[in-house]
């Protein structure tokens, strides 16, 4: 036999130790990027003396926030759904009220923002044929 020429035999199986780590790698990437992606408006709510809202009666509600901008969003379950004009308010809040769900739109509006602009709104809201309205309020700092 030659000592040169070695029989080498073909392996059959396959190796997914590349793939694994390829995989962990992306698991990773995903993992570090999903937070970085969330959006949201900075909104800082009026301050009022009020009750919490019952969590027994509490099924899908719609939440329109208003920013110190006057930029509308509505939130269904706490998931932001669609950034609205405020001329397509109207419409798109009849359709998704009549989707089903809680009967009450509740309205998250800055504090900064002028009352003529909620007051506004809440016509137009008005206007769709909202069943129920009720505004978000921070509770107060309690005093000692």
């Amino acid at each position: 036999m030659n000592p040169l020429r070695t029989s080498r035999r073909h392996m059959s199986e396959i190796n997914i130790v590349p793939y694994v780590d390829v995989m962990l790698v992306l698991l990773l990437i995903f993992m570090i990027a999903t937070p970085l992606m969330q959006q949201g408006l900075l909104i800082e709510l009026p301050e009022a003396p009020s009750e919490p809202i019952d969590p027994e009666p509490y099924r899908e509600p719609l939440v329109l926030e208003i920013n110190q901008r006057g930029e509308l969003r509505l939130i269904r379950e706490g998931v932001f759904v669609y950034t609205v004009e405020e001329v397509d308010l109207p419409g798109l809040v009849e359709g998704m009220m009549q989707e089903g769900g809680d009967d009450t739109l509740y309205v998250r509006a800055d504090a900064r923002l002028s009352y003529g602009a909620v007051a506004a709104t809440i016509a137009r809201l008005d206007q769709a044929g909202v069943p129920a309205l009720s505004l978000l309020t921070q509770p107060p700092p309690e005093t000692p």
